[in-house]
């Protein structure tokens, strides 16, 4: 809610001029990645009209030598490029983002790190140069933007609704998370602090905590200085979400055990870690249960527990159609990007759960290969549980309640038809031509 106040200011573009260029060497760490995709950000990522930078480029824990020597052929005849492999990496990408430290430029004065999909416009570094020193600020991140969908994806827009609300507003007061590509920031900042933490899978946010702990500023800017591949079938996004909903919570839970950050502070990081979660799960579970027990057991009770439920699910959707309209300014975009949403709402309700069972789950990469779009059976199964309870709190428990239920089964099941349209169109965009327009 705070940030959602904050919105309107947004992040400020901030005009290109004459600032010192200091050394800048850009990071790409890749796992088994589809070679065409790492050579076109390599290609991207040497085109800079920046002067002082460095490229370095780190295979990691990747068996198949074709994925990684004809990248290794690649590099040897593009200038400031450096090409490593490396095998038995720790600790996943901050693993192999700290080695990268390790490899680059002494000269070195900010990092920029890169994923393995990602196309930078030619004046990426530029921009980010400018913006760091314009805001004075110790790590700056750009907004991820992708080049496989037409431009209403309602997936697309989806995304792009977390750098519009949470990065924007929180930007304003200095205290965005990083996100993991299109970072840039101060090398002395980043060592201070021991590098890269290892303790969440989700490197990228953690990293902004323990920055902010150590008295560094962090900065957002809504260039869009760069776009990479999102996911095209519901595995690859069911991985990525449930990766960022569970390293996210890891997060959470880090933040509330912290002493040093105040409330306020706290309050605002937390908002953005909780951005891909909610807290409907219960209430899904009461009303399924509900609903296949009616037909042998009910009491006074069970008519309380439906409406508390589904007043809690109504009202977590009412909040949120209200910050996508808020976000986009008109029905259009917000429809197509809360649709989304509720798509994937159950990883959101249920993923962190598994913090209980298991505080340190693996890094779960997100494949760029191409595959068919496919089905979720979980989600199948998951819809017709609440159909079928719809059905039968109608006809045991109360009509009314019964219709309302119904309506939002059917909302779901639209919802999915939402996601495989978008994936299926990210699929069709996928292998056209990843030239920037920006």
């Amino acid at each position: 809610m705070y940030l959602i106040s904050l919105n309107s200011y947004g992040a400020s573009k901030i005009s290109l001029k004459e600032t010192p260029q200091p050394f800048i060497s850009i990071h790409i760490a890749a796992c088994s990645e589809p070679v065409n995709d790492v050579i076109k950000t390599i290609k991207a990522a040497a085109r800079q009209d920046y002067k002082n930078y460095e490229i370095i480029v780190l295979y990691n824990n990747t068996d198949d030598r074709k994925l990684w020597k004809p990248i290794e052929a690649f590099c040897e005849f593009i200038p400031r490029v450096k090409f490593y492999n490396r095998d038995n990496v720790a600790d996943y990408k901050a693993g192999a983002l700290n080695i990268c430290r390790g490899l680059m430029n002494p000269r070195t004065e900010f990092l920029f790190t890169l994923d393995a999909d990602y196309l930078l416009s030619p004046n990426a570094l530029t921009i980010a140069n400018n913006n760091i020193h314009a805001q004075g600020v110790d790590l700056l991140q750009f907004p991820q933007a992708y080049t496989n969908h037409s431009k209403e994806n309602g997936l697309a827009l989806e995304f792009e609704h977390y750098f519009k609300l949470y990065s924007a507003a929180a930007g304003s007061l200095n205290m965005n998370l990083p996100t993991g590509t299109l970072t840039l920031v101060n090398v002395k900042c980043l060592d201070s602090i021991g590098g890269w933490p290892t303790t969440s899978i989700t490197e990228d946010a953690f990293l902004g905590i323990e920055l902010l702990k150590n008295n560094c500023s962090i900065g957002y800017s809504d260039n869009i200085i760069g776009r990479g591949i999102m996911p095209s079938s519901a595995r690859d996004l069911k991985t990525q979400r449930m990766r960022w909903i569970f390293g996210n919570f890891q997060t959470i839970i880090h933040t509330l055990r912290t002493t040093v950050l105040s409330n306020r502070a706290k309050s605002v990081l937390i908002t953005q870690l909780s951005s891909w979660l909610n807290l409907n799960g219960l209430a899904w579970i009461y009303l399924i249960i509900i609903g296949l027990l009616a037909p042998v057991y009910r009491n006074t009770t069970t008519l309380t527990i439906v409406f508390l439920s589904l007043f809690v699910i109504g009202f977590h959707s009412v909040f949120q159609l209200i910050a996508f309209k808020r976000i986009w300014g008109n029905w259009r975009h917000a429809i197509k990007s809360y649709t989304i949403h509720i798509a994937n709402s159950v990883e959101g309700a249920y993923t962190w759960w598994g913090y209980v069972i298991d505080r340190d789950r693996p890094f779960a990469r997100t494949s760029k290969f191409a595959r068919s779009v496919g089905i979720d059976t979980e989600q199948i199964i998951f819809n017709s549980l609440i159909l079928l309870s719809a059905l039968q709190i109608y006809v045991q428990v109360d009509k009314v309640l019964g219709i309302i239920l119904f309506g939002y089964a059917l909302t779901r099941a639209f919802s999915r038809f939402c996601l495989y349209h978008s994936l299926k169109n990210a699929q069709v965009t996928i292998n056209k031509s990843q030239t920037i327009s920006l």
